[in-house]
């Protein structure tokens, strides 16, 4: 097998999988949780500042880090193309402070 053939069958198992998930925000949530719990110990590494300006300065951290491919294009985005805009969202919050990460 060639490797057109292995990304071709990669491809397929992928989205087969992925099909087969009934809950995609569940099984993707460990992964968010941990780069989210990555910005938070990137922002504050010795654990100086009150979690509230801990989850602002993370949140900020994860939309730079996020958004850098966009710097240059965005501006030539319509508005509703463009990156989302805002702090990280409640739900977010909830999920730092239910593992404890806050």
């Amino acid at each position: 097998m060639n490797a057109a053939e292995r990304q071709m069958r990669a491809k397929i198992g992928a989205h087969t999988n992925w099909a087969n998930t009934v809950n995609r925000s569940a099984r993707t949530l460990p992964a968010r949780m941990a780069m989210e719990a990555k910005f938070v110990r990137e922002a504050d590494p010795e654990n100086k500042l009150a979690p509230a300006e801990r989850v602002r300065t993370a949140g900020t951290e994860l939309q730079r880090f996020t958004r850098w491919p966009y710097r240059q294009d965005a501006r030539c985005l319509p508005a509703k193309s463009r990156p989302p805009t805002g702090r990280m969202s409640s739900i977010y919050r909830s999920q730092l402070a239910h593992y404890q990460i806050l």
